[in-house]
């Protein structure tokens, strides 16, 4: 059985009414069923808006109209790919995939991905054998259910015993330094990374483990982090991985992402019934964090501990989230308590708590009240300075609606918020122009920018499409505002809203371009463009065997990525 074949096997042996039925109450209604809310747009459950036609193998929603088959509900509700849809559905039906499409058994990515998963199961396996270990985590609050479904495990106080234990299931030394499960010592022999540790497994968004946070124990030596992460790989990079976001990508569309600092915190909101918790790997919050969620959601709390420095990475993760589109909310934790322990002794009330979280507006106009004696002009106006400095990194187009909620509390006119000279940011934190000298659009965006503010249809369409494909190519500001506008055009900056008026008029004066055409172009010259990146790398980087090898390696699997495009392959 061919590509071609196996896909279709999958399509029919998919049961999309189960699929469904796993994120939408259903009804029966003559050969089919229908239900709500719809996942992708929202809306009441009063109106059943979903219809699904198990002998056609389809679904639709008839207020948003998005719609197709169980490939199509995998990508456009859980935010797959189609090759992880693909691999998904694959798995449910038990329709195996031609051999030629799986990766080649020796590849770098799959040996790492191996010795990882066996390494999970050895660290969990000695968690039962130790109760001290096992003691801790149940001291911190958690219950056994959340130990064995999150798959925390115990890495033993030994050098080598992680080694040994892979070593006994064929895995090679290199291969486990490779995955971050050993280390170098200063002899320059192989060690376990994670010794005497509580391990804490970091998953891909499919699902699979793909690298380790470790806790040290009680007792640990001072000068010992408490925390630590194995190292990068090439399937692990710290800046772009969001803890937890296998499990909480479900519910991201309708409930928003709760960002919290870490492992535990994210572990005792979700025992709380706060599903979407997620975490940073033991960073700050970073725009590769940002485009991650972003796939799912446009919506974030932010959760992070009530001491000063939980309240300097709040407003950093603010700055960094507005520019970028997001709706923020702020859930207060009191000054002495974090995430963790806030979510323990909150119990149920917690998930009412994170419903109720103000937007980030009113904590920047009580932060910037606070200690001020609003009677007085003077304060007030220096009131109006500091909530200026939060306005600026709004994208341009929501700037004068949240002066004119400001310039109302503090009993001033929005233009004297605008006038404040803080108003201006430095110009490398600015948010990409919206207003004056945009760049042009190349053909390719200015389609999808014609295509996102025809319908919300077509907008969702776009918005599915990996930012990859064209996030770096003339004129994706105007895009990516297109996106953040929901394709409103009124509510866009000047220079903005024109650039997509005349990307709708060319639209209505030339013929359509057709989705699969379009997005077979982006997916291309996206491969080209990475093909020549990863050249240069390993030509860079001959003089390292190993990382020469591993570069090769994902530069192979980018020409055969490619080469299955060139022949019609999805």
């Amino acid at each position: 059985m061919d590509r071609t074949e196996a896909i279709r096997a999958i399509r029919d042996a998919a049961d999309i009414h189960a699929l469904v039925a796993e994120r939408v109450k259903l009804r029966k209604t003559g050969t089919g069923w229908m239900g709500g809310p719809c996942p992708i747009h929202g809306g009441g459950a009063r109106t059943p808006c979903v219809s699904v036609l198990p002998d056609k193998g389809t679904w639709h929603c008839f207020s948003c109209g998005e719609g197709g088959d169980a490939f199509d509900w995998m990508q456009k509700v859980h935010g797959l790919t189609f090759e992880e849809a693909l691999e998904d559905l694959s798995h449910r039906t038990g329709v195996g995939l031609p051999e030629k499409e799986q990766k080649q058994p020796d590849g770098v990515e799959t040996r790492i991905l191996r010795a990882i998963a066996l390494a999970q199961d050895f660290y969990v396996q000695s968690l039962q054998k130790t109760p001290t270990a096992m003691d801790y985590l149940l001291g911190r609050g958690l219950t056994k259910h959340t130990i064995e479904e999150e798959g925390l495990g115990y890495a033993p106080a030994s050098w080598d015993a992680t080694l040994a234990f892979l070593a006994r299931a064929g895995i090679k030394a290199d291969i486990a330094e490779q995955a971050g499960i050993a280390v170098r010592s200063q002899r320059g022999t192989l060690i376990d990374f994670l010794r005497d540790r509580i391990t804490i497994p970091i998953h891909d968004p499919r699902g699979r483990v793909i690298a380790f946070g470790g806790r040290a124990m009680p007792g640990a030596a001072p000068d010992s982090p408490k925390y630590m992460n194995t190292r990068e790989t090439p399937i692990f990079h710290k800046s772009d991985t969001v803890f937890h976001l296998h499990r909480a990508r479900t519910g991201l569309r309708e409930e928003g992402a709760v960002v919290c600092e870490g492992y535990f915190d994210v572990l005792a909101m979700a025992q709380q019934g706060i599903t979407t918790a997620v975490a940073p790997m033991g960073t700050a919050l970073t725009e590769g964090h940002l485009k991650a969620l972003r796939r799912w959601t446009k919506r974030v709390t932010l959760a992070f501990d009530g001491d000063p420095a939980g309240w300097t990475a709040t407003e950093k993760a603010i700055h960094l989230a507005l520019p970028a589109g997001f709706e923020v909310r702020l859930l207060h934790i009191p000054e002495g308590d974090d995430p963790d322990t806030w979510a323990m002794a909150q119990g149920p009330q917690a998930r009412e708590a994170v419903r109720r979280a103000p937007d980030w507006a009113t904590f920047a106009l009580e932060k910037a009240k606070h200690g001020r004696d609003l009677r007085r002009i003077e304060d007030r106006l220096a009131a109006a300075r500091e909530v200026a400095e939060w306005i600026a990194y709004l994208p341009q187009e929501r700037q004068q609606e949240v002066r004119v909620a400001a310039a109302h509390e503090l009993r001033i006119s929005a233009d004297q918020i605008k006038a404040t000279k803080h108003q201006e940011r430095p110009e490398e934190e600015r948010p990409k122009p919206t207003r004056n000298e945009l760049p042009p659009m190349d053909e390719a965006v200015e389609s999808l920018v014609g295509m996102a503010a025809q319908s919300p249809a077509h907008l969702r369409w776009v918005q599915a499409l990996p930012r990859g494909w064209w996030d770096w190519r003339p004129g994706a500001a105007v895009l990516e505002n297109v996106m953040d506008a929901d394709g409103d055009v009124e509510s866009m900056g000047d220079a903005t809203a024109a650039a997509v008026r005349g990307a709708l008029a060319k639209s209505a004066t030339v013929s359509q371009p057709d989705p699969r055409r379009l997005q077979t172009r982006l997916e291309k010259e996206f491969l080209q463009r990475e093909i020549q990146d990863m050249t240069r790398k390993v030509a860079a980087n001959i003089g390292d065997v190993q990382l020469a090898s591993m570069l090769q390696s994902e530069l192979t699997e980018l020409r055969a990525r490619m080469a299955r495009i060139a022949r019609g392959g999805k």
